[in-house]
């Protein structure tokens, strides 16, 4: 039988995005919305011990476990508008309206450490592994090795008709 479970505190505003915590304990949700934003949210994503949002105010949170606790990681000069984690790099990837992807390590006290160029703006992101993909605006994706986000790996176009708002790696990495 299903379980059905009901929030203690649910968000009062506009819900953007719902995203589970990646391991097995199911009972971990991030569910984006407004709180310490000036504009809504428009991605989130769970890290190792903090958890990550971004959004239409170009700004990128950190926020402790017990979400008690905010840091304003950086900005981008557009919208925010994907966020992915990779966890065997401890390294949280930001993708923006602004045509760039940013490399971001929380633990440094310059935590920005990589930004790439794009040719289109970013709608969605995946990573597992040692890569990542990035669905553009334009049909095209990229694909980077994590490690060296200089060059992507890969550029495909997409056969569809409308660009992809949502994009997804295979657990393996291997599709």
């Amino acid at each position: 039988m299903a379980k059905q479970y009901e929030l203690e505190h649910p968000p009062s505003d506009g819900i953007s995005r719902i995203k589970f915590h990646p391991t097995d304990d199911t009972r971990l949700l991030l569910i984006a919305s407004h709180h310490a934003h000036a504009a809504a949210v428009l991605d989130i994503a769970f890290g190792n011990t903090t958890s990550f949002s971004g959004g239409l105010d170009r700004r990128l949170f950190s926020w402790e476990e017990n979400f008690t606790t905010e840091r304003e990681l950086g900005r981008h000069d557009g919208e925010i508008s994907a966020l992915e984690y990779a966890p065997s790099h401890s390294i949280l990837l930001s993708g923006s309206w602004d045509r760039t992807m940013r490399a971001w390590d929380e633990r440094a006290a310059q935590p920005m450490v990589s930004k790439v160029e794009l040719e289109e703006r970013v709608y969605s992101m995946s990573a597992e592994g040692n890569l990542a993909v990035v669905a553009l605006a334009g049909r095209k994706f990229l694909v980077f090795d994590v490690r060296n986000l200089g060059t992507p790996l890969e550029e495909r176009e997409s056969s569809l008709k409308y660009p992809t708002r949502c994009v997804k790696l295979m657990p393996s990495g291997q599709g």
